[in-house]
């Protein structure tokens, strides 16, 4: 839905500007969702009366003349902030709940609705024209919360009066209006720097009692098309006719006609004769924001991390001369025909923190990258040039011929390069992937064809074994020498296409063997799980040095008679490692009671875990559907619960129900997510993610909510980005994408926050979509204290701010009647309960909170611990 403003009303108001938007694709929906867009800038606080007639105030001093190009150049900052909706804590009037404010425009949130009120200067006087919008059915019961709080906080000291003076006031990224009628609610949000509102609307609710009052406005018509038109002193205010749908059993949505209603000259409705009462509502189909990321030429995202505050960092390869770039990073020009880029963008997936070009007059390619513990970036990858950026007293500033890999260290504001070097020999050498040890020295591995790569004395293999070897390499803190490196292959070509380092400094590196006349002379080691070569081009291999590279601790291949190449792998605590891929073979190892057992032809994703000798496979899966898939990228939670990405062709691939996209939507392929239970035995949330041309997954992270950070290539113009992201418009000749996604099915959203124990959040989850009639429904949480007891909370009101209980907040109301169910955390901090839902409870709306108990000691904790609530309709 937009909002437009005819020539009439533009020429009246061009220095404020009109933003005019099209809402494509939402984050909130129901089973009849109402869209409706307020295109505005925000900018400036003035507290002035609401109502329908201008307003005026006299200025308290005349105004100062500021040049008109610095107006724009703040103007254009602060059109990048996301917009902040204040809660009042008496420093406005108490009717008001919340404000926002940005580029000349306010707006009051109190019980009933809110006031837009757009002010200008005229000579030394402000002027002003307020229009406000109130829901009628809202009444006393209505509540009002801030949803999303923002970081940081504001401070207001009003007059000499200190008991005026309010601190600790909080912003946030969504005001709800819980309960406007029975079913009904309606959610306010930043758009783009613009305010937007979803209405939401329960099974059976009655959408045509919704009636919006408008004051301040000289009458409404409805045009042919379909366009509400609201009439102003000014000018006329166009809304575009809603955008609805509906939502399937199978979470497929089915788009329903709505239309608006004229009741009289001041009020409107809602009408949608096509409604379907009984269909299941969506609260949140789960993707929390999703952006484009390049230029006019090709783009794609090979890593992602997610830091502590939730900002994303995200590398790959950009042939693009216009590649978004930040003022002040390291290089904002294209040195060749392609460069590696390395992007940070803030947690909301709206801002650049930072953007880099990183390259010489060659080309280079990103492969993978890690974050240090001060947030200076880590990466490596494949040069062929002989200008590549390094710096004085790094290992090998000179470059060596054929291609190199290289490492390199940019600092956490992106503008610096702490350390880079090439690394390789005459021949062609690739980096593929990098670890940090507990000191600060990385780890490369990668590919070599050089017989003179450099080794250090005493390593398990100085020596070439011909045919390219994969290589492993420690490198010390400043990047000025290796501590280790070693050869690590056969008589044929071998690659470390992934590796971790563990807290003692043993290094895990996982690839791809191929071998001739179905045999290898890749080293393994007695003992290991699968000593001989599996047969066909290639064979997956997991090796284990110590952590001086002298001894190779095991060494396994691991796969079937056909091509199995390795993606990536995760350490577990403990030494185990679970590692994914993609098989061609039948017979790919798979364990009893895993997720899937059968191959489902033309290649599968797999994943396995291996046991911390390397001995014995601990589970092993397919995961696919009958036409190609391929695993790319796996996570792990504190549980051990698994999240896997890759990109398949299949139309059967595996989803679940309410996912975000359960369709296949291009035979190119689309990008898929899937998290496994910790066991490997059940899919807790699946979704394909993509557009009608070709879209991957390359990498993905998890953030401290649990929250699946996805980055890849799209060739899809139509891939589902949301409407407040960096670059909502396809760049062309493929991109790269950044998506996150919070795993949650139809019918569960995430409120309130956590109580931290120990291990950072304490995370609400669900195993699969809330059914009525499911005996199998659980609840889960991670990051508990190990060991503890606790209850899980389920109750029928939820508390606007929460309510403080011993050193925790409820975000339950406990005046309403609540069930309460045992909880118990494994070692990790991990609890499932298991809460059976009962037939005939569709539409019923519940909300849920973990209560654990902390025993181990954390600097300020008290003595509960307490997860985010969950809001939940049962479908």
């Amino acid at each position: 839905m937009e909002i437009e403003r005819d020539d009439h009303l533009q020429d009246q108001d061009t220095d404020e500007g009109c933003v005019v938007k099209t809402i494509t694709r939402l984050k909130w929906t129901w089973s009849v969702v109402v869209v409706l867009t307020i295109a505005t800038g925000l900018a400036g606080f003035w507290p002035c009366q609401t109502g329908a007639r201008p307003v005026a105030s006299p200025a308290s001093a005349p105004a100062t003349d500021v040049p008109r190009s610095s107006q724009g150049a703040a103007g254009d900052l602060l059109a990048k902030l996301p917009l902040a909706f204040v809660e009042n804590q008496g420093q406005w009037g108490r009717e008001i709940s919340f404000v926002t404010h940005q580029a000349g425009l306010t707006a009051f949130f109190t019980g009933r609705g809110l006031t837009l009120v757009r002010e200008q200067r005229e000579g030394d006087r402000l002027r002003g024209v307020a229009v406000r919008l109130t829901f009628e059915a809202a009444s006393n019961r209505t509540v009002v919360e801030g949803v999303d709080p923002l970081p940081g906080i504001r401070n207001y000291f009003i007059g000499n009066d200190p008991g005026r003076w309010k601190t600790g006031v909080r912003g946030f990224r969504q005001v709800l209006y819980r309960g406007v009628q029975d079913g009904v609610d309606v959610r306010f949000r930043d758009g783009d720097g613009r305010i937007e509102y979803d209405v939401e609307v329960a099974p059976g609710a009655d959408l045509e009692g919704l009636i919006v009052a408008c004051e301040g406005i000289e009458g409404l018509e409805v045009d042919d098309d379909g366009t509400l038109v609201m009439h102003t002193d000014r000018g006329p205010i166009r809304q575009k006719p809603p955008t609805t749908w509906q939502v399937l059993a199978s979470g497929e949505r089915r788009p329903v006609a709505c239309g608006y209603r004229i009741l009289d000259a001041h009020r409107y409705g809602f009408e949608v004769p096509g409604r379907d009462r009984t269909l299941a509502m969506v609260i949140d189909p789960g993707l929390v924001w999703c952006t484009f990321l390049g230029g006019r030429r090709y783009d794609f995202a090979t890593d992602v991390k997610v830091d502590a505050t939730g900002a994303v960092t995200v590398c790959g390869t950009t042939s693009s001369s216009d590649f978004p770039t930040q003022a002040g990073s390291y290089d904002t020009r294209l040195s060749g025909n392609s460069d590696v880029f390395v992007t940070r963008l803030d947690a909301t997936g709206s801002r650049l923190l930072f953007s880099t070009f990183l390259g010489g007059r060659g080309d280079e390619a990103a492969e993978r990258m890690v974050l240090a513990g001060n947030g200076d970036v880590l990466l490596t990858g494949n040069t062929d040039s002989s200008d590549y950026p390094t710096t004085p007293g790094a290992h090998n500033t000179t470059y060596n011929g054929g291609g190199d890999a290289f490492v390199t260290r940019l600092n956490t504001s992106g503008n610096a390069l702490q350390f880079s070097t090439y690394l390789g020999g005459s021949a062609y050498d690739h980096g593929y992937d990098l670890a940090l040890d507990v000191t600060g020295q990385v780890v490369v591995a990668g590919l070599t064809y050089s017989s003179n790569y450099p080794t250090t004395t005493g390593v398990y293999d100085t020596t070439y074994n011909g045919g390219g070897d994969s290589f492993v390499t420690l490198l010390n803190v400043g990047g000025s020498q290796p501590v280790f490196s070693t050869f690590l292959g056969g008589t044929d070509r071998e690659a470390a296409l992934t590796v971790g380092v563990d807290n003692a400094g043993i290094v895990t590196l996982a690839g791809q063997a191929w071998g001739t006349n179905n045999k290898s002379s890749f080293p393994t080691t007695a003992g290991a799980y699968a000593g001989t070569y599996g047969g066909g081009k290639s064979d997956a291999y997991v090796a284990r040095l110590n952590n001086t590279g002298t001894t190779l601790i095991y060494s396994t291949f691991l796969g079937g008679v056909n091509s199995d190449p390795m993606r990536e792998l995760h350490l577990v605590p403990g030494g185990a490692v679970v590692l994914v891929g993609q098989t061609y073979s039948p017979a790919f190892p798979t364990t009893p009671g895993a997720f899937d057992t059968t191959y489902n032809g033309n290649g599968d994703a797999f994943v396995v875990r291996l046991n911390n000798s390397g001995s014995s496979l601990v589970y092993g899966t397919f995961i696919g559907g009958a036409n190609k898939d391929e695993g790319t990228s796996i996570a792990l939670d504190s549980s051990g619960a698994m999240t896997v990405g890759g990109w398949t062709e299949a139309t059967d691939f595996p989803t679940t129900p309410g996912a975000f996209q359960r369709s296949l939507l291009s035979t190119n392929g689309d990008g898929f997510l899937i998290r496994l239970d910790p066991a490997g035995k059940t899919a807790w949330y699946s979704t394909y993610i993509g557009g009608k041309s070709w879209d991957t997954v390359r990498a993905l992270a998890l953030d401290p909510w649990n929250d699946a950070t996805l980055v890849g290539e799209v060739w899809s113009s139509d891939y589902p980005v949301t409407s407040t992201a960096y670059d909502k418009i396809y760049n062309n000749s493929g991109d790269a994408h950044i998506s996150r996604l919070d795993l949650l099915p139809t019918g569960v959203q995430r409120y309130g926050l956590s109580t931290p124990a120990c291990n950072g959040p304490v995370v609400a989850g669900v195993t699969r979509m809330p059914r009525a009639g499911d005996a199998q429904f659980a609840f889960t949480c991670i990051n508990a204290s190990p060991n503890t007891a606790g209850i899980l909370a389920v109750g029928f009101a939820s508390s606007v701010r929460g309510i403080p209980i011993a050193n925790v907040r409820a975000y339950l109301n406990p005046a309403v009647p609540f069930l309460a169910f045992l909880a118990v955390s494994d070692a990790t901090g991990a609890s499932t309960v298991r809460v059976p839902i009962p037939a005939g409870t569709k539409g019923v709306r519940v909300y849920c909170q973990f209560f654990m108990s902390t025993t181990v000691a954390c600097p300020g904790s008290g003595p509960l611990s307490a997860s985010n609530a969950l809001d939940m309709i049962i479908q």
